[in-house]
């Protein structure tokens, strides 16, 4: 996954029959449309101003009112994607309608005022532009900036619980013999030593560090871009110059006496090397436990290492 929404897909109406489109913005954290009278200029200014790990939902207000001066907008920061747990934002002639544990409607007053709120459990959310028509038929959209009327939660198609005959999504070249090679020693399926039986289950990291697993150990580019209670998790960054590590990649949690992996719904999976079985690739969200021994490549040679000291 590239951005942080994980699960979340985004639509949008690029020109309602009422009137103009203004713009939808998508960075790693926000959804924003903006009105009518946004211009391109202001557009590509607040994409940029919005996309970085340290913008919270307040200065991002300040950025719309003070420094672009837009009248009407409406904007949402993700704070967990997971929960679906959002804090939400609008002015002028913007509509929110939200549908979750309770269902919520903001519209804020035309003015230099503004309304704000946060919610949890999100199932359906739609920004537009008053007078829009909310049945319309919309594009996808990922990440960026479209001149837009509305945007929406997309439905994400089902994922069939079974793996699909499709071509692997690519990473970077692998020498599959030589990483069993390394995992068995001899060529022979690994076998546990007294010592690796016994021991602490640990993740070791491609430095030779390690690290234990009872508090969950979250993986990729920004993992910490999800704002989960950092007391609770810890966070480990991942280099990744082509982008094929997600911004959160992999969770890993040792749960009783095994080492559990959750996927994060990132964009290219992790592929896992266990003894005696061909390597296969860990995705969609799935979870499985590890054994000692299995190596995980999270992508562009980062790999990890279940074992025990």
């Amino acid at each position: 996954m590239h951005v942080s929404y994980a699960d979340l897909v985004f639509a949008y109406l690029a020109q309602s029959t009422s009137g103009g489109s203004g713009f939808a913005i998508v960075t790693d954290r926000f959804l924003c449309l903006l009105g009518r009278s946004t211009s391109t200029r202001q557009a590509r200014e607040l994409y940029g101003a919005l996309d970085g790990d340290a913008v919270h939902l307040d200065a991002a207000i300040a950025a719309l009112v003070e420094h672009f001066e837009l009248a009407d907008f409406a904007i949402v920061q993700v704070l967990d994607s997971h929960t679906r747990r959002m804090l939400v934002a609008v002015q002028g002639d913007v509509v929110v309608d939200i549908e979750g544990a309770q269902g919520t409607r903001l519209a804020g007053p035309t003015g230099a005022t503004w309304v704000t709120g946060e919610v949890t459990g999100v199932k359906s959310l739609a920004l537009a532009l008053d007078g829009v028509e909310t049945d319309a038929e919309r594009l996808p959209l990922g990440r960026g900036v479209v001149r837009a009327s509305a945007v929406s939660l997309a439905q994400r198609a089902a994922e069939t619980p079974t793996f699909i005959d499709e071509p692997m999504p690519k990473t970077t070249e692998i020498d599959i013999q030589s990483v069993m090679q390394a995992m068995a020693g001899d060529g022979e399926p690994a076998r546990q030593t007294a010592a690796e039986q016994s021991g602490k289950l640990v993740v070791e990291l491609p430095d030779g560090n390690t690290l234990a697993a009872a508090t969950p150990l979250v993986f990729g580019r920004r993992p910490w871009s999800t704002e989960w209670d950092t007391q609770s998790i810890l966070s480990i960054a991942v280099a990744s110059p082509q982008r094929e590590v997600s911004g959160i990649h992999l969770e890993l949690v040792e749960v009783e006496g095994q080492i559990r992996g959750r996927d994060l719904n990132s964009t290219n999976g992790t592929i896992v090397y266990s003894a005696g079985r061909a390597p296969w690739l860990l995705s969609g969200g799935r979870e499985h436990g590890f054994t000692v021994g299995d190596i995980l490549d999270l992508g562009e040679g980062y790999r990890l290492r279940i074992a025990r000291v």
